[in-house]
């Protein structure tokens, strides 16, 4: 007599119930797993995603301070009423030969009345090469003469740097030379209190001599002999 096949059949059944027990048990553990995974990291995934707020364009790209400062500075002087009053201007005594008389002989001129000595200087200088304004006064130093530098040291000296053209447009003569020098000296020394002797340069070289008269080796003092007239402090406005 045959075997009963149903108990093997009976036998097959169940371990096919039990595996696919497990495969759904494995599944729902899958599925849980990355719906927890997809909740707890959303919120990550959601701000890397985000896009950022537009930053300002200073602060993008941040400009230099120098770049920026002066035009804001003058915005903020232009429409502040209490920016800076502008330099006060003071009246100074220049020198010049005359037609028909001799010595130097004062002219009255304004400048601006800054705080630095070197300032003064170089605009006393440059109104003496652009010459006298009043009729009878002639030129003393070259027009074409450039003033290249002007310093002012702790001992009242100051050397003052012409190019060369103050020597080789000079007329010759001693007189000239005589006027000229002393022109640039007691035009400085007269009228900065901080100098007291003046020296002088060309092209940035100590100068011996302008027309081989006079001995330019050392600073000089002011002459007031060479005056026209009695020297005097300049009147302040």
């Amino acid at each position: 007599m045959s075997a009963d096949p149903r108990p093997e059949a009976r036998t097959d059944r169940l371990r096919a119930a039990g595996a696919a027990l497990v495969l759904v048990g494995c599944l729902a553990v899958a599925c849980g797993g990355s719906a927890r995974q997809k909740v707890g990291s959303s919120p990550e995934i959601s701000g890397a995603s985000a896009e950022l707020p537009a930053l300002p364009p200073s602060a993008a790209s941040p400009q230099p301070a120098s770049a920026t400062a002066p035009a804001a500075a003058l915005a903020s002087s232009a429409g502040n009423p209490q920016a800076p009053a502008p330099l006060a201007r003071r009246q100074v005594r220049l020198f010049f030969p005359a037609e028909d008389r001799e010595g130097l002989w004062p002219e009255v001129h304004e400048i601006f009345d800054t705080a630095s000595p070197v300032d003064r200087a170089k605009q006393i200088l440059s109104d003496l090469i652009s010459g006298p304004n009043e009729e009878g006064l002639l030129p003393v130093l070259p027009r074409n003469a450039r003033l290249r530098q002007v310093f002012v040291l702790d001992d009242g000296v100051a050397w003052v740097d012409f190019s060369e053209d103050l020597r080789t447009s000079l007329p010759g003569g001693s007189e000239q030379e005589l006027l000229a020098v002393y022109a640039i000296v007691n035009g400085l020394a007269l009228n900065v209190p901080e100098i007291e002797r003046v020296g002088i340069l060309l092209g940035g070289r100590p100068c011996t001599t302008l027309n081989g008269h006079l001995d330019l080796r050392l600073p000089l003092p002011p002459r007031l002999d060479l005056l026209a007239t009695p020297a005097e402090e300049p009147a302040v406005p």
